[in-house]
């Protein structure tokens, strides 16, 4: 199994209706990360790192609370080699093991800031299938069952993973949030 860095992981910090804000996020490769819409929709963002903190720019953005996905540009972080990224193959029932999250939940929350949560589990393929009258089985959101409870882990219905390429080799499979 290949290794993800834990330098690619960041806290995002950024203003939203003027009020800070703290998002997670993934440095993709290059300088952009991977992160939520819903945090891409603030403004003043800065992102903290292994390698320090840095300002950020909005790339792209879903525009959509479905697909809670976007990208930002950070000026001035290492330019890290770009991930591999596959597709979860939903036409067969299987299950994607070795899959981790890692991100900054609230319910972590500190003084001064929050502490990451990295946690691990597998993703069943056939999670999320919804049966529509007229289109038959049409894919929904794929959810993380996690294996190892972090320390106060709040109890939380799963959050989604959303229906977007996910990880290769690195076993990157996607965002995993908890608000």
């Amino acid at each position: 199994m290949a290794l993800l860095e834990t330098g690619r992981v960041v806290n995002i910090t950024y203003q939203f209706n003027g009020q800070p804000r703290v998002g997670s996020g993934l440095l993709v490769g290059g300088s952009v990360v991977l992160t939520a819409d819903h945090v891409a929709k603030g403004s003043g963002h800065e992102v903290l790192g292994l390698e320090g903190n840095f300002p950020a720019k909005v790339l792209v953005r879903s525009g959509s609370a479905t697909v809670d996905i976007a990208l930002l540009s950070v000026d001035g972080a290492v330019n890290l080699p770009l991930l591999t990224f596959g597709r979860v193959d939903r036409q067969n029932l299987d299950v994607l093991h070795d899959c981790m999250a890692v991100g900054f939940p609230r319910f972590k929350a500190v003084s001064g800031g929050r502490i990451a949560v990295h946690t691990y589990g597998s993703i069943p393929t056939a999670e999320g299938l919804r049966a529509i009258a007229g289109k038959g089985l049409v894919p929904g959101y794929l959810a993380l069952k996690v294996d190892n409870t972090p320390r106060d882990w709040p109890t939380i219905t799963p959050r989604r993973l959303g229906n977007f390429p996910v990880g290769g080799n690195v076993r990157f499979r996607g965002l995993v949030g908890h608000e």
